[in-house]
C-alpha cells in the first residue's frame, strides 16, 4: 500500500497521520464497536478459554476491541519511520555524489514564448 498509495501522492506527515487514524477509527467502528462501554464486547475475550480467568480475558477483550486502530497506528510509525530513513539516506547520496532530485520540478514554458 505504501509503494501505490502514500509515496506517489506525496502527502506530508501531518495528512498522513489524520488518514492513518482516520481508518484506525473506521476500522474500531467496523468491527461492531460504538463510543459506549456498554456496547463493548466481552464474549470475545473468552475464546478459546475453558473457564473463567481474568487477565487473559482481559486481554483478549482489549485486543478485540483494539485491534484495527492499533494496527493502523504500528502501520503509521512504520510508514513515518521507513520515510524518514528514505530521505536520510537520500540526502547522504546526493550531497556526496552532487545528485539531482529524484523528483525534479517540471518547468512549464510560457504560452506566450
Amino acid at each position: 500500500m505504501t509503494h501505490f498509495v502514500w509515496r506517489p501522492l506525496r502527502h506530508d506527515a501531518a495528512e498522513v497521520t489524520v488518514m492513518h487514524y482516520w481508518f484506525g477509527q473506521a476500522f474500531f467502528y467496523f468491527q461492531g464497536n460504538s463510543n459506549s462501554i456498554a456496547t463493548v464486547d466481552i464474549s470475545a475475550g473468552f475464546v478459546g478459554l475453558d473457564a473463567y480467568v481474568e487477565i487473559p480475558a482481559v486481554l483478549l477483550t482489549a485486543f478485540a476491541t483494539y485491534t484495527g486502530p492499533v494496527l493502523w497506528a504500528g502501520h503509521l510509525v512504520n510508514f513515518l519511520a521507513s520515510e524518514a530513513s528514505r530521505e536520510t539516506r537520500f540526502a547522504a547520496t546526493s550531497v556526496k555524489d552532487g545528485a539531482a532530485s529524484p523528483f525534479p520540478m517540471r518547468c512549464r514554458s510560457s504560452p506566450i514564448d
